[in-house]
């Protein structure tokens, strides 16, 4: 595959990516894994970097809602706060990992932690919403731990919205899922943002030379706003469709790349 087509194809993901991904939280990082042309650092880069543009666009655009809910404002900083800590320990782990292993078991691993999410994830989801178990908590520690790990999950898989955001945060505190994707989002601007400058700090810059890079910045804004205005047209039972969907697709292809990499 050439140069050009590889990056016609990454900019078209991602522009598909962060329009779901700004709805529903879609994971951008399996679909360039099948593109099999970056290595897992550089999609690293290029999924933290195009996710913190999404993210941050759909958060700002997404004000009102936050300031809708705001009697959920404490615990939603609450986990912003854990989630920044998360991402330096994720992206610790990622480059310990990408130190001792090849690149196709670093990818292997991380689409087969990605399936067991998405596999349960998707089952809690598809309930009704009066159908689903929550805990309902108010707990501050709570929401600094739920930020924290989902923060480090975050990081180390180079996951964008994540549908694990969604559904944790749906389960533990009780939030609807449109409103947990705005938590999610806001997850995702401050794990991937520690992410970034860990790995600014470590390389000195280079590992942000990627030629494509900037585009898909750009491909992530265009994103996030097409999507943030899907998302308020979409009735809440729309969006938990529109999320299982999603993740159904997401799970084909995570077992497809660790087929390919298995036998590569």
């Amino acid at each position: 595959m050439s140069e050009v087509i590889v990056y016609v194809v990454s900019l078209l993901t991602a522009l598909f990516a962060t329009i779901i991904g700004a709805v529903v939280g879609l994971i951008l990082k399996p679909i360039l894994d099948a593109c099999n042309y970056f290595s897992a650092s550089e999609i690293a880069v290029l999924t933290s970097c195009t996710m913190l543009a999404m993210s941050l666009v759909s958060v700002c655009i997404g004000a009102p809602e936050i300031k809708k809910n705001k009697s959920q404002l404490p615990i939603l900083i609450l986990i912003i706060i854990g989630s920044v800590g998360g991402g330096y320990l994720g992206q610790y782990l990622f480059g310990l990992m990408t130190k001792e292993s090849s690149d196709a078991i670093v990818k292997i691993t991380q689409n087969c932690v990605i399936i067991a999410m998405v596999l349960a994830i998707v089952f809690y989801i598809a309930k009704k919403e009066e159908n689903r178990k929550t805990l309902n908590s108010k707990n501050p520690l709570i929401a600094l731990i739920v930020g924290f790990l989902l923060g480090v999950i975050s990081s180390f898989l180079g996951i964008g919205g994540g549908p694990l955001n969604i559904a944790v945060i749906v389960f533990v505190f009780g939030f609807t899922v449109k409103y947990a994707g705005i938590c999610s989002l806001a997850v995702v601007v401050f794990s991937q943002l520690t992410k970034i400058i860990t790995i600014l700090i470590e390389s000195g810059g280079s590992a942000f030379t990627i030629d494509v890079l900037p585009y898909m910045i750009i491909v992530g804004v265009i994103g996030a706003t097409v999507g943030r205005l899907i998302n308020k047209k979409l009735p809440e039972r729309g969006v938990s469709i529109c999320f299982v969907i999603v993740q159904v697709i997401v799970l084909g292809i995570c077992i497809f790349n660790i087929i390919r990499f298995s036998i590569a």
